[in-house]
């Protein structure tokens, strides 16, 4: 695998699956934009951790509940590392809840941060991907997309969302070729299996074409 020159932005990059592929990308050779919310010290630790590698590295506080701040967290890498190459949308929240205790402000909340904010940030980066030949978009789902989960029909329902987002992008962007994949997670926890496989989704060289 070889990023070398290609800029990444993660969200959710200051711990878990987030934090480790940040760390495999940047090992192949990416810059990384780190995406955080709260974990601002873990955030710069990793930071620091991948420009001891050689890469560059910035990080940048986002609530992606608030559009203006989505916006925000793209002109900040793009004003810091260049055009972005690979998103990867790995953000989520989801307070575990029955459908009978969740507000629709909770509703909200958990679509605003789930759902609407990986399409917000693609619909920002893809057109730049189309018109510089290359870019990779990978949404991190969830099993509960499949099989409703343990959290809440709110968490499930903005993780569904994801596969429908991906479905409708990969056909589009497909041939320029921007490939568009969708990872479903069954646990918060990351794993080396996840880290290698999202790691060559995003360097892979060549995607068969929807015919």
């Amino acid at each position: 695998m070889d990023l070398q020159g290609r800029v990444a932005l993660i969200t959710g990059a200051s711990s878990g699956i987030g934090y480790a592929t940040a760390l495999r990308l940047a090992e192949v050779g990416a810059d990384i934009a780190i995406g955080y919310s709260r974990k601002e010290q873990a955030a710069h630790v990793l930071a620091e951790h991948i420009r001891k590698m050689g890469r560059r590295a910035l990080t940048v506080q986002a609530d992606l509940g608030e559009s203006a701040q989505v916006h925000a967290l793209v002109d900040a890498t793009e004003t810091g590392l260049g055009p972005i190459d690979i998103l990867i949308s790995n953000a989520g929240m989801g307070n575990r809840k029955r459908l009978e205790e969740l507000t629709l402000e909770e509703w909200d909340q958990t679509m605003h941060v789930n759902l609407r904010a990986a399409f917000v940030l693609a619909q920002r980066i893809t057109p730049g991907m189309r018109q510089r030949g290359w870019g990779r978009v990978i949404f991190i789902s969830s099993v509960a997309a499949f099989t409703g989960g343990i959290v809440g029909p709110h968490y499930a329902a903005s993780k569904a969302g994801l596969l429908g987002l991906t479905h409708s992008l990969s056909a589009s962007l497909a041939p320029h070729p921007t490939p568009v994949c969708c990872q479903a997670d069954r646990r918060p926890q990351a794993s080396w299996w996840h880290v290698f496989l999202l790691a060559g989704w995003a360097s892979r060289k060549t995607w068969l074409k929807p015919s």
